[in-house]
């Protein structure tokens, strides 16, 4: 009886390693299909590469990829796939900016009120969160770099630069973005990320129980298939 218990456990566990696996794989498809739609070739399309290198880093099998890459590009019929926005206030004055990709918005939307009913928050309307959020490029990277590196990457559009451990964060505008990402390629420097981003244009501090509870939000709202970025401004 004990071994049959903890075959059980291990298979449960592996179901639970799966199940986050599958949902990862959905959200990457979604991204490389959306990236697809500007051009298939992942040389001439910067945003696909980064998805597809994403999706390869998740260990995500070449088959899915390509099968991505083919549903974006419309080669296997038109997928109607459809970016969109909702905005929601959390208890302690909390924001979030979501960001979905769907092929079925009614169906998401449905599935993000439940989750927010279930959790004492409420879709705003459009703009009434996003004011307090500035749209930027940013790119990720691990290095270590000195100044003259950082008056290079001013040179080519960097606005901001962050450290955090070893990551540095590059902070431009949008337009900026692909001129910045080129820089890197020629630099031979591995971006670790790459996008258009929400950045907080001021912090909200809540307590650690109000904390807590956004987690536990943002946990069951990252659970959602169509959901792709979550963004707060709570510290």
């Amino acid at each position: 009886m004990s071994g049959h218990s903890k075959w059980s456990t291990i298979k449960h566990k592996k179901a639970l390693t799966d199940a986050k696996k599958g949902k990862i794989f959905s959200k990457l498809t979604n991204i490389i299909s959306v990236a697809a739609k500007n051009g298939d070739d992942p040389s001439m399309n910067p945003a696909l590469r980064l998805a597809i290198e994403k999706a390869k880093s998740a260990e995500m099998p070449t088959v899915n990829i390509q099968r991505a890459i083919d549903r974006g590009s419309g080669k296997n019929g038109a997928v109607d796939l459809k970016e969109v926005t909702y905005e929601v206030y959390c208890p302690g004055g909390v924001g979030l900016i979501i960001e979905v990709i769907s092929d079925n918005p009614v169906r998401t939307i449905a599935e993000i009120r439940a989750v927010l009913n279930r959790n004492n928050s409420k879709l705003a309307e459009n703009g009434a969160v996003s004011f307090q959020f500035t749209r930027i490029g940013k790119i990720t990277f691990e290095s270590k770099i000195n100044e003259d590196f950082e008056l290079e990457l001013i040179d080519h559009g960097a606005e901001d630069i962050s450290k955090r451990g070893s990551e540095v964060m590059v902070y431009c505008k949008i337009d900026k973005l692909n001129s910045l990402i080129r820089f890197f390629e020629t630099k031979m420097l591995e971006i670790a990320d790459s996008g258009i981003i929400y950045k907080p244009n001021n912090m909200v501090k809540i307590d650690k129980s109000k904390s807590e509870k956004l987690n536990k939000l943002i946990d069951e709202l990252e659970g959602l298939d169509d959901v792709s970025n979550i963004y707060g401004n709570a510290i």
